[in-house]
């Protein structure tokens, strides 16, 4: 892997667990939306992308499972 990104998701329920810039906030929206998130990074250059769930839940696992098959779409 040469370059490594991380994309903070944030999903209903989220906490102040995880803190973020003002100029960087989480991504949000639906399973397409995000994963149109990560394929641009993808595009900008990094070969790996590195969720970061908030919160992170059996649900909000699951739910990114549908975010990454639709990234790999």
């Amino acid at each position: 892997v040469g370059r490594s990104a991380c994309v903070l998701v944030a999903m209903e329920g989220a906490t102040n667990d995880r803190p973020y810039d003002k100029d960087c906030p989480p991504v949000t929206g639906t399973a397409s939306e995000i994963a149109d998130h990560i394929n641009a990074v993808a595009a900008a250059g990094a070969d790996e992308v590195i969720i970061v769930a908030n919160p992170i839940t059996e649900t909000s696992i699951r739910y990114l499972a549908e975010v990454v098959a639709a990234a790999h779409g």
